[in-house]
């Protein structure tokens, strides 16, 4: 892999350390806000990350740099059952890589033809099993055509140039939702009993953390001031 791409990868783990750490509290006098990354949303909330023939083409280190980055995000937080990724039969070896690079962390990893996945990224009811799409997102990285990908318009095709790559906050925000929520009561505490231990808030994760993790216990939110 070019340093380029290898130093890229460091710094997008060394930011969702930091960053994946909501969520955070808002500055205010007459409301109490919190903030932070989130993970999709926790029903019907899946991302479908396609690894295409344009993709497997590529030089191995070029590839697996490019799909790295995408799984990334997913990987190293509490989103991590969130991602499918679907495997054009050309890209398996780099599946395959993918695969090992993440220890006993195991992607879901699924090997199909162009129609398979075009059948199941199709417009649909959002969380429909009956076939209609169950995808909050779809990206397709090296799908084939001219140049144009399917799915994920620019966002799926940002990392292609090694000499303009984004920053890595501005990168995250393409996979993975900003979000806040407020009371318009200043010091709530109730209201941040209720909301801070929420598992929709984006959390670095790494192995260890998930088996020490106890299931989040919600306290019963109530709104908690006079309106």
């Amino acid at each position: 892999m070019a340093p380029g791409r290898r130093g890229y990868l460091v710094l997008l783990a060394r930011y969702l350390a930091e960053a994946a750490n909501g969520p955070y509290r808002g500055v205010g006098r007459d409301r109490t806000s919190l903030w932070g990354l989130m993970r999709p949303p926790l029903q019907g909330g899946d991302t479908l990350l396609r690894l295409g023939p344009g993709l497997a083409s590529k030089p191995a280190g070029e590839a697996f740099g490019i799909a790295a980055a995408y799984v990334l995000p997913f990987l190293a937080t509490n989103a991590h059952t969130q991602l499918v990724v679907s495997v054009h039969p050309s890209a398996a070896a780099l599946a395959l890589e993918l695969q090992r690079s993440t220890g006993s962390r195991p992607l879901f990893l699924k090997v199909e033809s162009d129609q398979s996945f075009h059948q199941a990224a199709a417009p649909g009811t959002l969380g429909d099993e009956s076939g209609g799409r169950g995808f909050w997102n779809v990206l397709e990285l090296g799908g084939e055509g001219s140049g144009s990908l399917l799915f994920g318009g620019s966002a799926a095709r940002v990392l292609d140039d090694p000499l303009g790559l984004p920053l890595v906050g501005h990168f995250v925000s393409l996979l993975l939702p900003l979000g806040h929520v407020k009371s318009t009561c200043a010091d709530d505490a109730a209201f941040l009993r209720a909301f801070e231990g929420s598992p929709k808030w984006l959390k670095a994760q790494t192995l260890e953390d998930e088996e020490r993790s106890a299931k989040p216990q919600w306290a019963d939110p109530k709104v908690s001031c006079d309106i």
